[in-house]
């Protein structure tokens, strides 16, 4: 999630102060990391159960592609998440405090 997050970060942490491009910098890390870990774990998620969906154009196929996503997205919210907490949020903390230092 570096790459969207630092994207973003460059597109709208110019003339900020220090404080706001900290803020900016933790919110888009913090979004960018869950989101592309998210993701990962859904193609995994999809890639097991492809065995047992139906062809690609019926339309069966595309509500089973739409329960695995959700089914897939809300256990990795529940289970995939916590993984986070403990040296996630002091090296997100870090991460954000030494980029902020620089002005993009």
């Amino acid at each position: 999630g570096f790459v969207p997050a630092l994207t973003a970060y460059r597109l709208f942490g110019r003339q900020k102060m220090r404080s706001q491009r900290f803020s900016l910098l933790f919110l888009a890390l913090a979004a960018a990391t869950i989101i592309c870990t998210s993701l990962a774990f859904t193609i995994i998620y999809r890639s097991y159960y492809a065995q047992w969906h139906d062809d690609f154009p019926n339309i069966h196929w595309f509500e089973e592609q739409f329960f695995t996503t959700a089914s897939s997205t809300y256990q990795f919210a529940v289970l995939g998440l916590r993984s986070y907490f403990p040296l996630g949020i002091t090296a997100l903390f870090g991460a954000s405090w030494l980029m902020s230092k620089k002005p993009v």
